[in-house]
């Protein structure tokens, strides 16, 4: 970020850029080449006084309410500037090094339109976070990161239990591979609270995870190769420990208040039959290892089970899934040392 481009004059308000045309001095950042600067739809003002350009387009906004938000802004508007021909005291240009989509979305949330009811409960698109995190650490806006991480961490707790009991996995407005950006998110902010749920968003998911997503701005958002393997990883590790208890939970005698063992005895065997002749014919990575246990069996083979064992039945289903549960952040790796030992199981990724 800086006042003038390299090797270029600042220009002034009267030198800012118009649809269509190339003005004097304009070049990118890259090899100081003259490109075609254009006004941002959304964000001109023509009484602003302070000029951001980033990629080929110009904002023209206010310096009072950048340095009100960020203390970068703040104290680069605080330093006096070299005098220039044509340097406005007004309206100077900053030039970024961001993409006009990232800093679009960190501008309609310092300075929200008319046309946008604070009371409509509008949900932040994965983009919006992505910006005011990324753009809010850069030039310490930090109010504006604080509410962002704290929406990805309502929408990602820590307790898997809460996330999974959630009817939509994702915040609404997010597409399932945005769960990748959250990952990488997480990585860039230190937040670890969000990993566990954001990876298993991953894990359930039935798109690509590997090929990630194109952003606004037409870059990718892949998750490192490390981050890949933790995915991967998991995925099969929770597919064996799910077909593991999906068994246990129709292993064993009948209920000790059975009404009828023998009948009973034969649905759970047959339940256990089928359950083996598919687990052994589904590969790992084409099932969500959190199904319900109950839905892998053809209703037809529990009509014959009496009340008491179909509640025998579900509540072993419930115990072990929520154990499973409490174990994903150790079988990913992610879990504190103490809370890895106390799982009992030596399985996890290995990054």
């Amino acid at each position: 970020m800086s006042l003038t481009p390299p090797r270029k004059r600042t220009r002034s308000c009267s030198d800012a850029a118009t649809d269509g045309e190339r003005p004097e001095g304009s070049s990118d950042s890259a090899g100081g080449q003259l490109v075609q600067l254009a006004r941002d739809e959304e964000f001109w003002y023509e009484d602003g006084t302070i000029d951001l350009v980033a990629g080929n387009v110009v904002f023209r906004v206010y310096k009072g309410v950048l340095a009100e938000h960020s203390a970068v802004f703040k104290d680069m508007f605080s330093l006096p500037q070299p005098p220039s021909e044509s340097a406005s005291p007004e309206c100077p240009v900053v030039y970024l090094s961001d993409s006009p989509e990232d800093l679009r979305h960190v501008l309609r949330m310092l300075m929200p339109r008319n046309d946008v009811s604070p009371f409509n409960g509008q949900h932040p698109s994965f983009n919006t976070i992505s910006a005011t995190i990324r753009l809010g650490n850069k030039y310490e806006m930090l109010k504006l990161a604080e509410h962002s991480i704290s929406y990805l961490k309502k929408w990602f707790p820590s307790d898997l239990s809460t996330w999974m009991d959630n009817e939509n996995p994702l915040p609404p407005g997010f597409h399932e591979l945005d769960a990748i950006g959250v990952i990488n998110l997480a990585r860039f902010i230190g937040e670890k609270s969000i990993l566990p749920s954001a990876f298993l968003a991953c894990c359930v998911s039935k798109s690509d995870i590997l090929r990630g997503f194109e952003r606004e701005d037409g870059t990718l958002e892949q998750l490192t190769v490390d981050d890949v393997g933790i995915c991967l990883g998991t995925r099969r590790l929770l597919v064996q420990e799910f077909f593991r208890f999906v068994l246990e939970v129709f292993e064993g005698p009948p209920a000790i208040a059975c009404s009828s063992p023998a009948i009973c005895r034969d649905r759970l065997n047959n339940a256990i039959q089928v359950l083996g002749k598919y687990l052994a014919e589904v590969a790992p990575w084409q099932t969500n290892p959190f199904n319900d246990a109950a839905s892998l069996i053809e209703e037809d083979n529990l009509v014959g089970l009496c009340n008491q064992c179909r509640a025998m039945v579900e509540a072993r289903e419930l115990d072990k899934l929520r154990s499973l549960r409490a174990r994903v952040p150790a079988l990913m790796g992610l879990a504190e040392p103490a809370t890895t030992a106390e799982s009992g199981s030596n399985d996890q990724v290995q990054p």
